[in-house]
């Protein structure tokens, strides 16, 4: 709406009256400031430098002027009836506008409220946030925003997330900004929020209605934000980012592009953690030990102690067993550094208590949990929590020899036969040497050697089926189709890097790709 005012009008002699308009400096009194005075601003600023302004400030102590004017027009308003920032105004002060259109542009955007931090432990170093990052599967990644000020030198990321679950928490559930959504790429879509920074440490979403896009009343419009860059990341798994749209990279959902991205993360995780010295170390390790660990590890424990594990969330499956992956990093790095001259700077008992944070780390009832869900639906969409762990140390180990064996279950690279192979060597490796006790090493291995041994045979004998069926000298041609799937490619026309097939061999004769 619109107050109702009375149009400045000049009486001429005779009575003639005519319209006036009026421009020039300080016509709304105290500066051109609406609200408070100079006076008021100078006395804020002022406290502010000394931090002597408390949550309970009192505008009595300003001796503000128009303070006292505020006051005296808002006892004329009815308690419960006063609205607006000042409180001076009633809804019978205003009047229906049914014609005018509705913008908000830069210089009058409005705030829609704080996305972060809401909480202080919502900001985190970016090397802290990366590791809960990778833990939670990169959830927290799409709930994040880097800021400019830096925590003891380092990066800070705005992380609203639970430490423990990776899920946006409780807290932040209750701010409105969680609720935009984002335009990405689209280019129908229009973004009418902006996001603002301030003291270069949190962030806000401002509604920012441009002219042209102006509302009528009635007029509904969904808010939209752009996050940028940094969000393609998250853009990529979720399946609509620029490489997705026009570069034929599958979404997360596609293993063998989650692969690539899980690898890359893997790889910065080890040339970060590489670079650690013994107290960062220390920082990172208790980090992990106090908001992370606790609650995963007792969920897992607690629900094998009292037979429950139908309860159980898989995704702390996969949560646990990343932990225990960088518990080996950071007991690489501790010895490392402690190789060095570094270990006589540190009291054994320092050395006895961060040893024993990193030990915690180890999931050596592994073999107990994976005996106990063995038929345990999951919470993840079409796998079973047995599935989830198989999948989790399957990546490790592919992670482990991705420059021999290239872009595992892509499938614009690998048939169909040879992504069924690689899957099932990595979960009988996994099975035997990761996910039981029941036998002693050396049997385990024996055991996992003949039956990789069977696979081999199994999987030629069908590539040589296949072959016979395509060339026509096989008898069981109805089947055809299937064949013919087991080794074809999804894309023909994809390039192929030359080197990722002659790795290591001088004769330049190509690997079997089969």
């Amino acid at each position: 709406g619109m107050a109702e005012t009375e149009p400045l009008t000049a009486i001429l002699p005779g009575g003639l009256g005519i319209g006036v308009t009026v421009t020039g400096q300080n016509l709304y009194r105290n500066d051109n400031n609406r609200y408070w005075s100079k006076i008021r601003s100078k006395f804020l600023s002022e406290h502010s430098q000394n931090d002597t302004v408390s949550s309970a400030f009192d505008e009595n102590s300003v001796h503000c002027g128009i303070h006292q004017e505020v006051l005296k027009l808002r006892s004329e308003v009815e308690d419960g009836k006063r609205i607006g920032f000042l409180g001076i105004h009633s809804e019978s002060d205003y009047v229906e506008a049914n014609d005018v259109l509705f913008w908000s542009g830069p210089e009058s955007m409005f705030e829609v409220g704080r996305y972060g931090p809401i909480r202080p432990e919502d900001r985190k170093t970016e090397l802290h946030f990366s590791m809960k990052n990778f833990i939670h599967d990169f959830e927290p990644a799409e709930w994040s925003y880097d800021v400019d000020e830096k925590i003891l030198g380092d990066c800070q990321l705005i992380d609203i997330t639970d430490d423990a679950t990776g899920e946006v928490h409780s807290e932040a559930k209750k701010h409105t900004p969680i609720y935009v959504n984002e335009i990405g790429h689209n280019t129908n879509l229009c973004a009418n929020v902006r996001i603002m920074h301030k003291n270069d440490r949190s962030v806000y979403y401002y509604a920012c209605i441009e002219k042209e896009n102006a509302m009528k009343k009635g007029d509904c419009v969904e808010l939209l934000v752009d996050y940028g860059k940094l969000y393609e990341n998250v853009r990529e798994r979720k399946g609509y980012g620029i490489a997705n749209l026009y570069g034929n990279v599958g979404d997360d959902s596609d293993r063998g592009a989650k692969l690539q991205r899980n690898f890359a993360a893997r790889q910065s995780i080890e040339s970060e953690i590489s670079k650690l010295s013994v107290v960062r170390l220390y920082y990172l390790a208790e980090f992990l030990m106090e908001r992370i660990f606790p609650e995963i590890n007792e969920s897992i424990e607690d629900i094998f102690r009292h037979h429950v594990p139908s309860q159980l969330k898989s995704r702390f499956l996969v949560a646990r067993r990343r932990l225990h992956w960088i518990g080996e990093r950071l007991e690489q790095q501790l010895e490392k550094c402690f190789g060095s001259l570094q270990r006589v700077y540190f009291s054994s008992k320092f050395i006895t208590s961060f040893q024993n944070i990193i030990h915690s780390f180890k999931w050596s009832s592994l073999p107990g949990v994976f005996s106990a869900i063995q038929d345990t639906a999951s919470d993840i969409p079409n796998i079973c929590a047995k599935d989830c762990i198989l999948n989790e140390i399957s990546e490790e180990l592919l992670y482990k020899v991705s420059n021999i064996i290239p872009k595992p279950f892509d499938t614009k690279i690998w048939s169909q036969l040879g992504n069924l192979l690689i899957e099932s060597v990595t979960k009988k490796i996994a099975i035997h040497m990761f996910c039981s006790s029941e036998m002693s090493i050396e049997e385990r291995q024996a055991k996992l050697g003949r039956s990789v041994l069977d696979d081999a045979k199994r999987y030629s004998k069908l590539t040589t089926r296949c072959s016979t069926v395509l060339d026509g000298t096989a008898t069981d041609g109805n089947f055809y189709d299937y064949f013919f799937d087991l080794l074809s490619f999804k894309s023909p026309q994809h390039k192929v890097n030359q080197k990722q097939f002659f790795y290591k061999r001088p004769n330049k004769k190509p690997r079997s790709i089969y």
